[in-house]
């Protein structure tokens, strides 16, 4: 089996660079920590209302051998999601604060000078940045081309913060914001869809930036929100899939072997037709008397020979769950 430690591996330079921002890091966690919450808090929420799913797979523990059937959830779905429209403006205002915040980390990287010895930089220098500078170093692990999408991002959807937190916002039917200029004109509208992709992504680039690496299948779902973002920042598109979601689940029988050590077969795991390309791996036994549950990416177990591990490696405690938590 790979070491998980190494799923998501980086080159050297992209290593320092993340050593490098590491200050960075922690003041962009700090700085965004509200607006953080507001997206996480209100994209879950949404993506509930629309649907919740328990998640599918299989169960090849010994003496089952179940398909877990994911089940759909919507009872209440347009109650819900209407009782969260008016937070469609406080939403779109904290997603472009993270975006905002971003820009300043980019320019704190790249070692950008206040203009005429300002202390901080203003709006329309941060607007200027991200139209007319190719950023030698991005905070990790963003690439140049999810780069130049946020930043068109950024340009065109200025005018439309500066009206929410500034002049008037509002709502219209059917879930547009619709925002004003400086002279009372009504801007084009952001769409509803568009608010909702926005709001994801900011999420899950704030969660990326933070811990310095893409979360399970997040640079996959990212780059789909984009290429859904399409029309709204004009750059090329990702090509990318829509991500499973949710993942499905396949649950083997672990062991506790002499010494402290760990045990459990995933070539039952060949027999699953068709092959899943994508899932988590959930290995449920009982250590020391007690229930125990690690989950490890599929794409990181070799399927054809039986795995022994130490449960104290870090590469291997990093994915022990908490006690009821799956």
């Amino acid at each position: 089996m790979a070491n998980p430690a190494q799923l998501y591996y980086l080159p050297a330079r992209v290593r320092r660079h993340m050593a490098d921002q590491a200050q960075l890091r922690l003041e962009f966690e700090d700085d965004t920590a509200y607006e953080h919450l507001v997206l996480t808090t209100i994209v879950d929420a949404e993506r509930t209302a629309a649907g919740r799913q328990s998640v599918g797979g299989w169960d090849l523990r010994a003496g089952r051998q179940i398909i877990l059937v994911a089940l759909g959830d919507s009872m209440g779905a347009s109650h819900a999601l209407e009782a969260l429209r008016p937070m469609r403006i406080l939403v779109f205002g904290a997603a472009y604060k993270v975006l905002d915040l971003l820009l300043e980390f980019t320019m704190k990287v790249n070692n950008e000078p206040f203009f005429k010895g300002a202390s901080r930089w203003t709006m329309a220098d941060k607007l200027n940045y991200a139209t007319s500078k190719a950023p030698a170093q991005l905070p990790v692990p963003l690439n140049q081309q999810h780069w130049k999408a946020l930043c068109a991002l950024y340009s065109k959807w200025l005018e439309p913060r500066h009206s929410v937190v500034h002049r008037k916002a509002q709502l219209a039917p059917d879930g547009s914001l619709v925002g004003q200029d400086r002279n009372g004109n009504s801007l084009p509208p952001v769409t509803a869809a568009s608010q909702d992709s926005f709001a994801e992504t900011m999420s899950l680039v704030a969660d990326s930036v933070i811990n310095s690496v893409w979360a399970r299948q997040g640079e996959r779902r990212i780059e789909w929100l984009l290429d859904r973002l399409g029309a709204d920042h004009g750059q090329a598109a990702f090509g990318s899939r829509r991500p499973v979601d949710p993942i499905p689940r396949i649950v083997l029988d672990l062991s506790e072997l002499s010494a402290g050590r760990l045990h459990f077969d995933p070539r039952p795991i060949g027999s699953i037709r068709p092959p899943p390309t994508v899932a988590d791996v959930e290995l449920h036994g009982r250590v020391g008397g007690c229930e125990v549950v690690y989950v490890v990416p599929l794409e990181g177990v070799c399927l054809d020979s039986e795995v022994e591990f130490d449960p104290t490696d870090p590469a291997w405690a990093q994915h022990r769950m908490p006690s009821g938590s799956v």
